[in-house]
């Protein structure tokens, strides 16, 4: 009877495992849509390194700065569904960031919450990005809807091809 449990278990936790989405690769976004709100150069990376492993999803994203220079910018969200909190040292800005599985672990959900600097327990803006990996493997959808608190919000989505 252990040994049937045993089998069990491990088929359920290989099916979850198996069938979660992979979304690990070098993405370069090929195109843009703005769907509503101001319009920002910057709102969605031009190219995604992610490495997704058991324990976090690593994110390295490159964007377009003000002046037109590139920016990179990397950090860890747990795989659990535990917020991760840090603070910038620069903007001295808190961020709390998580991730959400859709039931069929096909979508994920990424959530920042980004918090005044001068008031680490004022929410000043969420920006939420879901992202689907499309049936070929090569194409990675992701909308991306900043929520403000004091400024206009907007929401954008944009096609990304596997490199």
């Amino acid at each position: 009877m252990k040994t049937l449990i045993f089998f069990i278990t491990v088929f359920l936790l290989g099916s979850i495992t198996f069938g979660q989405t992979n979304f690990s690769g070098i993405w370069v976004l090929n195109d843009k849509e703005h769907i509503v709100g101001p319009q920002y150069a910057n709102a969605l990376p031009t190219r995604l390194t992610i490495q997704q492993q058991a324990d976090s999803l690593i994110i390295e994203s490159v964007n377009t700065g003000v002046e037109g220079k590139e920016t990179t910018s990397r950090h860890a969200i747990p795989m659990n569904g535990q917020p991760s909190t840090i603070t910038s040292l620069t903007s001295k800005r808190k961020y709390v960031r998580s991730l959400n599985w859709a039931e069929d672990k096909k979508v994920l959900t990424i959530t920042v919450i980004f918090y005044l600097p001068d008031k680490p327990d004022m929410v000043d803006l969420t920006r939420v990005e879901t992202w689907n990996l499309l049936p070929d493997g090569a194409h990675l959808s992701i909308g991306k809807k900043s929520i403000e608190k004091h400024s206009e919000t907007w929401e954008v989505k944009g096609m990304y091809n596997r490199r």
